[in-house]
């Protein structure tokens, strides 16, 4: 009798001591993660009908989910948005060629046309890409000269330097018709595009760059029409040129939704355009060297290797530890018990008498538990006994 109950004892005190210690670490297992860049690339692929008939936001939801890492679930969009490219304005075409390019396929013959060729032809003599002047439409044009290893038109760049400000602040914006408005979109568009431009002069980029890194908040977001979208960009921006982005990230993914979409106002609901941009900052890279975690440096080769498709939760680096501490905590505990005995009264002279003179057992006996001390229960002293 006595020794089923050691048998069965110590197995119970085994689990009980790991239940203790790594339940809470399974409970933390058992909530999806809903912060961070996966959370939202997965909410995105749950909205994609939003963006139907807007092939410049389907171009936004592809290259947010790759930034995202996520792969595969981009591809079906840039074929989607390839079939329509002899209806996009230039600077959607422009942007439709980072896509292309990042995916590892040829701007000039994918979906069987030729983007490169649109894009020239949707440019003026003058440099302006796309039917309305923006600095916006010009980043775009010179990203995708940058993606396919080209020099980008002097007049394109002239465009695009065209829109700082000229009272020297070194921001880029636009003119309403009322004067010039700095505006941190522009501005980190501007960035991500002059930093792949040979032919960009040194200054107006130290200087946009200076301006991006001035608006910053102390929360770490960055103001704009829609904070979001600001802040996901000008992170990115400056993710690319490895600055200091911590802060604004933190923000971000406290306006994360619990779905794992971003909204375009505070404490409003997820929106797709907020997302597509905000996960630019969530995942710390821009549009001038997105892609390369799949093997990509401004316009060099792509490799065609996708990364593994997110299913909503992730396990992070501090859940790993978690578990790992738990289990060992739960093996040195039951270690601890498995090594204890049950007092029993006796000397620790071996050629002592045990009580009443009965004669002290033997370490294979008390191993065996086939002899107890006289007046003690054959399982040992109660308080000894695990509660």
């Amino acid at each position: 009798m006595s020794s089923l109950r050691a048998a069965v004892r110590w197995p119970i005190a085994l689990l009980l001591s790991s239940l203790f210690f790594i339940a809470p670490t399974f409970r933390a297992l058992a909530e999806p993660i809903t912060t961070g860049p996966v959370p939202a690339a997965v909410w995105m692929q749950d909205k994609l009908d939003a963006a139907e008939g807007d092939p410049s936001l389907l171009i936004d939801v592809a290259l947010g989910m790759i930034a995202a890492g996520q792969h595969d679930q981009a591809d079906p969009i840039r074929e989607q948005v390839l079939a329509q490219a002899a209806e996009l304005d230039p600077a959607v075409i422009a942007k439709l060629i980072v896509l292309v390019r990042i995916g590892g396929e040829d701007p000039t013959t994918a979906g069987d046309v030729d983007l490169v060729q649109l894009l020239a032809d949707g440019t003026s003599a003058d440099g302006q890409v796309g039917e309305y002047a923006s600095a916006f439409g010009q980043s775009w044009a010179i990203l995708a000269h940058n993606w396919i290893g080209e020099d980008v038109p002097q007049p394109v760049l002239d465009t695009l330097l065209g829109f700082v400000d000229p009272e020297g602040s070194g921001a880029f914006g636009f003119d309403d018709g009322s004067g010039f408005t700095a505006d941190v979109d522009s501005t980190a568009m501007a960035v991500m595009a002059l930093s792949g431009a040979g032919n960009a002069p040194s200054e107006v980029q130290s200087e946009a760059i200076d301006w991006l890194e001035s608006q910053q908040a102390e929360d770490g977001s960055f103001p704009g029409y829609a904070q979001v979208n600001s802040t996901g960009l000008a992170a990115g921006a400056l993710g690319d040129l490895g600055r200091d982005i911590g802060s604004a990230q933190e923000w971000l993914e406290s306006q994360q939704d619990s779905d794992g979409g971003l909204p375009a106002e505070s404490d409003g609901p997820s929106d797709l355009r907020a997302t597509s941009q905000g996960v630019l900052g969530l995942a710390g890279v821009g549009y001038a060297t997105l892609g390369a975690s799949r093997g990509s440096d401004l316009g060099g080769e792509v490799s065609t290797s996708d990364m593994e498709s997110a299913e909503g939760v992730g396990f992070s680096p501090a859940l790993v530890v978690g578990i790992a501490v738990a289990i060992g905590a739960s093996v040195l505990t039951a270690g601890f018990l498995l090594t204890r005995r049950p007092k029993s009264g006796y000397a620790e002279d071996p050629d002592a008498e045990g009580p009443a003179g009965a004669a002290a057992p033997s370490e294979a006996d008390h191993r065996k538990g086939t002899q107890a001390p006289s007046g003690e229960p054959e399982d040992g002293p109660s308080e000894d006994r695990p509660h």
